[in-house]
């Protein structure tokens, strides 16, 4: 929760651990009591797998992406590592966009605002690309999910 900085219970139940559960990346350690303030959660082996490629795909970024010592418990849902200003850009970022659609997405106004929290560390954590990476700062520059981002966006 505090990787997401949230700080709402169900809603980070809702929206963040009951998705993965079902999407079996995550299980709990007493399956009978879901609610009881002894629950743990563990990687499954479908979990695992992902952490692995994540690991892989993202060398220079595994720190926010996986932590690097992490035990198969966990009580948060760390494994994703990414801040809530990347969640929000990877929410809205579909096929290719330009920087005005997704600002207008994000319901932001600040060009350079925008390109510092959200286009820079975006590409430097591998999860969104260029259109045109020969000339980052074309006119017709677009933007668009890698395949990190792709699998992190339908984590989140």
């Amino acid at each position: 929760m505090d990787v997401l900085k949230l700080k709402h219970v169900p809603i980070f139940r809702d929206n963040h651990l009951e998705p993965a559960i079902n999407e079996g990346l995550i299980e709990l350690t007493i399956p009978d009591k879901p609610r009881s303030s002894n629950q743990k959660y563990r990687l499954t082996k479908k979990g695992k797998a992902l952490k692995k490629e994540l690991q892989k795909s993202s060398k220079k970024t595994k720190q926010r992406h996986v932590k690097e010592n992490m035990t198969d418990y966990v009580t948060d849902y760390d494994e994703i590592g990414i801040s809530e200003l990347s969640s929000k850009l990877l929410s809205v970022l579909s096929g290719d966009m330009s920087r005005q659609d997704i600002m207008d997405s994000l319901g932001l106004k600040n060009a350079a605002s925008f390109r510092d929290n959200y286009i820079n560390p975006g590409l430097a954590d591998e999860l969104i690309a260029t259109t045109i990476p020969d000339k980052p700062k074309s006119k017709d520059q677009k933007y668009r999910l890698t395949i990190l981002g792709e699998k992190l966006k339908r984590l989140i």
